[in-house]
């Protein structure tokens, strides 16, 4: 039956007929609005990264954090040392990089972090004026004028530091050989914790929820070649007093970040 035929024979038919064959009128009508649809909305939508600046220094940039469309910082290791090589064979000159927008990435300028033959990490900044940047060595830095001046935190740390999270009151620090920060008072001091589960792990990355549930990521530095568990994940209930293993993986972790208690990556 064709389907000129089909449609003309609809004029004849009862409502009994009509209803044994409404479920081949609805599949025609449907390949008809199938394929009616604009071809256009069958493309894939394809993005492009562009660069937007290429620096006159040479440096490794490993973490960048806006807080607004406009403002931003980037941190890296020292200024115009080899990736790769040894600092301590490189002028005392070898400032570690700060750099910041406030044209929304646009154009960049250099900010004198004052530390010295240590890369930085990590920045995290609350406002346009308030921030911190962690590093290697146990370094720790914060600015309240926007990265204009920065002052040094005494962590008591040797320790690389990789990542940090705060809150308005609480926040964590996290780094190498089961190094694990924190502070009370909104980021002015820090404390260090002591606890067993992260011993001989690099902690890599920590994300809070809210003041009891956070996570902690970690790559192993001492887990048994048999095992095959690389990397960890850690869950905190209680706002850090106690930690427990969730799961742990063949490769290994390096952030990790939560947008409520059940999703995460």
């Amino acid at each position: 039956m064709s389907v000129k035929f089909f449609f003309r024979s609809i004029g004849n038919w009862s409502w009994k007929d009509f209803s044994r064959s409404f479920p081949i009128i609805a599949f025609i009508l449907l390949l008809i609005i199938v394929g009616c649809e604009h071809p256009d909305l069958k493309r894939p939508v394809r993005y492009e990264w562009k660069t937007v600046m290429e620096g006159d220094w040479r440096s490794h940039l490993y973490d960048v954090h806006f807080v607004s469309e406009k403002h931003g910082w980037a941190v890296g290791n020292a200024v115009d040392v080899t990736p790769g090589t040894d600092f301590e064979d490189e002028p005392y000159g070898a400032e570690s990089l700060i750099i910041h927008t406030a044209d929304g990435g646009k154009t960049w300028q250099r900010q004198q972090s004052g530390v010295f033959n240590k890369p930085l990490r990590k920045a995290y900044f609350r406002s346009t004026s308030e921030g911190w940047s962690t590093g290697e060595g146990g370094v720790l830095i914060r600015t309240t004028d926007g990265g204009q001046t920065w002052q040094p935190i005494e962590t008591g740390i040797e320790h690389n530091l990789h990542d940090l999270f705060l809150s308005e009151r609480i926040g964590w620090i996290v780094g190498d050989w089961g190094t694990l920060l924190k502070t009370t008072d909104g980021g002015q001091t820090f404390t260090q914790v002591k606890t067993e589960v992260f011993t001989g792990k690099s902690l890599k990355g920590v994300h809070f929820v809210d003041a009891d549930h956070g996570w902690i990521v970690t790559h192993s530095t001492s887990t048994s070649p048999r095992s095959g568990y690389v990397g960890g994940i850690y869950h905190t209930t209680d706002g850090g007093e106690t930690w427990n293993v969730q799961r742990s993986t063949a490769a290994a972790l390096f952030d990790v970040y939560f947008v409520d208690k059940d999703h995460g990556w």
